[in-house]
């Protein structure tokens, strides 16, 4: 009896044993990916901790940070656990139990120490990443896991900042000595126990300290110790390979490893390499939406079995156009609102269609009713070919204002010949408007009312314009206008609500004065193989964020 009760046991025991991986196989997904991406970011490696600020980037696998950015821009709690603003003084309180790869803890400290090598020491070649930071007067480490940002004048996007990748402390003996309560002032080029010498010698030091053995990140995946020992010592390095970090604090990883995989000539390669299996995802929108050569990729994506093309709305308006170049005539503002009459959004998405097969929306607004400061624009331009015409009757329209176009692709030629240009082109001189074309690089060069697509004039994009040493996009606004002063009174309040009234009144203001006409809200594509699961990508930006809350669950 006890005999047959022991066979028993044991048959049901390996029965178990067969069944586990069956149940555990069910929701494993892949146990590698293969990441295809660049290996130099303006000097740097992609997976540096200090070269994304502003975005979730590759340096999300290997390193935590005290904040992600979300679909619409805005930054997120992920390291910090809460927080709160006092004027110019931020409070941010970290998470606790969040350990290194080296099994050392994370602290205030530590935070402190990265932020002042990013600005002391990676923006010796990076000095667009000091502007960034330029209004941080001081750090104050308040305990092991509180710490407070004092600025020296407002400034909406200093969250938005606080992306970069945490590091160990570059003397990571000295946090033993209890360095609580501490304060850091920016000016004295100290870092946390590290003094920077004004010839950055000791800038050298460190940074050879950091390139010698691997990075070390709190992130859910660290880097192989092996490869990249092969990594640094080949002339051409085709791949780094990163493990998986069994003690990560959000909880079990899936995914064992990560292959970054060096794509030499960037974005162009990503097509070829995913349709050939050879790579399972990319940093970059793929197909390439806006060049008419990677669009002609479109059709075998949809085809391709092993790939998910996720089709996607962006949170701004994707297609506009805009007059970035002022004729000086007086009448030029009812010229610039006839132009609005007189654009048939729903042919011109017609005609999108017919080029290369993209969808989208036709919009009068700048965001999507989603997005957090989406708002009405009042008296939209709708189609009016009849309106058109009196408005240029009482400008006094004539030839002698020349309104030039850019195309959206260097290829002008093969630009003109699209169904989009032809259908502009015919819309405008149905009302008597011509065009003259011109190439992308010569847009710049053009004296005359300038017509042209432009990036998106979301919060985040407008607030890099004001805060650009030429404003590019704003160089034809009066510094005095109601644009550009609604534009000074958000980025100079720290209220949300009144930063998202003055960027409605700006809107509103180009708006009223057609310095802007939105046609288009255009979908956007993606692709990845569908051996990777839970991606959702509303926006590509969030690629890396999804790829480690997917591979938690």
């Amino acid at each position: 009896m006890k005999y047959r009760c022991h066979v028993r046991f044991l048959a049901l025991f390996l029965a178990l044993l067969l069944f586990i991986p069956v149940l555990s196989g069910c929701n494993k997904g892949p146990q590698s990916v293969v990441i295809g991406t660049s290996f130099d970011v303006n000097g740097y490696r992609p997976w540096s901790p200090f070269v994304n600020p502003y975005t979730n980037g590759l340096h999300l696998l290997i390193y935590d940070a005290l904040f992600t950015i979300d679909e619409y821009g805005f930054a997120q709690p992920s390291i910090v656990r809460e927080y709160e603003q006092d004027d110019l003084v931020y409070t941010l309180t970290l998470q606790e139990g969040v350990k290194f790869h080296n099994g050392a803890a994370l602290t205030s400290a530590d935070v402190a120490d990265t932020l002042l090598r990013l600005i002391y020491v990676h923006a010796t070649r990076s000095p667009e990443t000091l502007q960034k930071f330029e209004k941080l007067e001081k750090i104050e480490l308040v305990s092991k896991y509180q710490m407070k940002f004092h600025l020296n004048a407002p400034d909406m996007m200093f969250l938005q900042a606080l992306t970069f990748g945490i590091t160990p402390a570059y003397n990571p003996n000295k946090v033993t000595e209890d360095p609580w309560p501490r304060e850091i002032e920016r000016k004295s080029l100290q870092l946390v126990y590290l003094r920077v010498n004004q010839n950055q010698q000791t800038a050298d030091v460190i940074e050879a300290a950091y390139s010698k053995t691997p990075p070390i990140g709190s992130g859910p995946w660290k880097i192989d110790e092996k490869s990249y020992d092969n990594f640094i010592n080949v002339n051409s390095p085709v791949k780094l390979e990163l493990s998986r970090n069994d003690q990560y604090w959000k909880g079990n990883v899936a995914i064992e490893k990560i292959t970054l995989q060096q794509l030499k000539n960037g974005p162009y390669e990503i097509n070829g390499y995913l349709l050939s299996k050879t790579m399972d995802i990319s940093p970059w929108t793929s197909p390439l939406w806006g060049d008419l050569s990677q669009m002609e990729y479109f059709s075998k994506f949809k085809s391709a079995e092993h790939l998910n093309l996720i089709q996607y709305l962006p949170s701004t308006t994707s297609q506009r156009l805009h007059f970035s170049k002022i004729s000086g005539t007086e009448s030029e503002h009812l010229v610039r609102q006839a132009i609005a009459y007189a654009i048939d959004r729903e042919a011109l998405l017609l005609a999108q269609t017919e080029q290369d097969g993209s969808t989208g929306v036709v919009t009068q607004q700048y965001l999507t009713p989603e997005h957090p400061w989406y708002f009405e624009l009042k008296n939209p331009y709708e189609y009016n070919e009849e309106k058109a015409k009196e408005l240029l009757a009482e400008a006094e329209y004539d030839k002698s204002i020349v309104i030039t176009a850019t195309s959206l692709t260097n290829d002008l030629d093969r630009w003109l010949k699209t169904p989009v240009a032809k259908e502009l082109n015919r819309q405008l001189n149905e009302v008597g408007i011509e065009l003259t074309w011109v190439p992308v690089y010569e847009a710049r060069e053009a004296k005359a009312m300038q017509l042209q697509t432009i990036p998106m004039f979301d919060p985040n994009s407008l607030y890099a314009n004001m805060t650009s040493p030429n404003r590019q996009q704003l160089e034809y606004f009066n510094e005095d206008s109601a644009f550009v002063q609604s534009l000074e009174e958000m980025m100079n309040s720290t209220e949300v609500e009144i930063q998202k009234q003055k960027y409605q009144e700006a809107l509103q203001e180009i708006h009223e004065q057609a310095y802007t006409v939105p046609l288009i809200n255009e979908y956007h594509y993606y692709a990845y193989n569908n051996r990777i699961q839970g991606l959702e990508l509303t926006n590509p930006n969030q690629i890396f964020v999804d790829l480690w809350q997917a591979t938690l669950k």
